[in-house]
């Protein structure tokens, strides 16, 4: 019995529901709210919440640059070169091929061949051109810069040819002077490093480059003596370019990259 009445009396000391509604109530309203300490949720976004825009890794970026180049000894031009965000690059160049650079690597197909006729033809001709160049390469390690490339360039080559010094004396009583003119396919391979900062666009790179095919003809010009001798001689050092025609190369590239304005503008925030 004794037990029963302490339960009771325990029971009933508790608060009922209608009690602790009023004493709820019976708060203030800022100790009615939820504790300080709870997580407010706020689904709307705030200016301050919004965060910049990431900017997009060079690595992950296209570039195009148009680029001034030399590749000695072979000519000084313009080109494009166009490279992706998996680092597959591609270029394409105009060049001009002066005198001093032609006479370098004709002077080598004719010091290897040894033939006096093919020394007439491609040493005794200031010879000056143009270039049409392609190549694709790929740069795999996009913070050390190296690239590898493969091309094809193309050489149209046109001069002026004195027989009368040519120390063959089948073709010093020729006389007079005659226009050559030569066609060279060749293919070419370098490997090199390259630069970016700021959208300038810096690159050098060593290569070989091989002619695989030429074509020179030889004409009167000025009332020159035709003569047969001429044919078989042009012939011949169509073979030693061909045979011969291994050209050290050096490149340098200075640029400037046009899509890294628009990269700038990103990052800026000017874009609406």
């Amino acid at each position: 019995m004794h037990s029963y009445y302490f339960v009771l009396s325990m029971l009933s000391a508790l608060p009922t529901i209608d009690d602790r509604e009023s004493q709820w109530a019976s708060l203030p309203p800022q100790a009615a709210q939820a504790p300080s300490n709870a997580a407010a949720y706020d689904s709307t976004p705030t200016a301050h919440s919004r965060l910049p825009a990431k900017p997009t890794p060079a690595s992950q970026a296209w570039m195009l640059s148009m680029e001034g180049a030399t590749r000695t000894p072979v000519d000084v031009g313009v080109q494009a070169t166009l490279e992706s965000p998996f680092h597959v690059r591609i270029s394409a160049g105009y060049g001009w091929v002066p005198t001093a650079y032609s006479g370098l690597f004709t002077g080598i197909a004719s010091a290897a061949s040894g033939n006096a006729e093919v020394a007439a033809i491609l040493n005794h001709a200031s010879y000056q051109g143009r270039t049409l160049r392609a190549a694709i390469g790929v740069r795999p390690f996009t913070t050390a810069g190296l690239h590898v490339d493969v091309g094809y360039t193309r050489l149209n080559l046109d001069g002026a040819l004195d027989l009368a010094a040519s120390g063959v004396p089948a073709l010093e009583i020729q006389g007079g002077i005659y226009q050559a003119h030569t066609t060279m396919d060749a293919w070419q391979v370098e490997i090199g490093s390259q630069f970016e900062e700021w959208g300038v666009v810096f690159g050098f790179a060593f290569g070989l480059m091989r002619t695989f095919a030429a074509q020179t003809t030889v004409s009167t010009a000025n009332g020159a003596p035709a003569s047969p001798l001429l044919g078989p001689a042009a012939q011949q050092a169509d073979a030693a370019l061909k045979t011969y025609g291994y050209v050290p190369t050096l490149t340098l590239r200075l640029g400037f990259d046009v899509l890294s304005v628009r990269s700038w503008a990103s990052r800026s925030g000017w874009h609406t």
